[in-house]
């Protein structure tokens, strides 16, 4: 039980740590309203699942709170999972373009 409680304040710092480091502010949080959510969320994810997806929330959200936060972490990490199959698509991308173009340069060489 203790151990728990250990790591619903550990999300909570580490969610107003990335939060302050973002906005420059410090984020005002109720803990007592939010610790049964994050409770029933590590529950769900492990704690370092869920400092990921506190880190990719408070990047692409436009204004993160933990209370919304821990109300819609499963539709965030489907976001996050679109989001990095999106970016290993584009990286190969990359690489194919980046081939082709030393192959034209190669190919019409004066």
């Amino acid at each position: 039980m203790e151990n728990e409680f250990e790591k619903i304040h550990e999300v909570i710092n580490f969610f107003n740590r990335q939060f302050q480091a973002k906005n420059n502010r410090k984020c005002l949080t109720n803990r007592n309203k939010v610790r049964y959510l994050i409770s029933n969320m590590l529950q769900d994810i492990s704690l370092e699942k869920t400092k990921d997806l506190i880190r990719y929330y408070i990047e692409t959200d436009k204004d993160p709170t933990l209370q919304k936060f821990c109300f819609e972490y499963d539709e965030i990490d489907e976001q996050k999972e679109v989001s990095d199959s999106d970016k290993i698509g584009r990286i190969s991308l990359l690489a194919e373009t980046k081939k082709s173009v030393v192959e034209f340069r190669e190919r019409y060489k004066n």
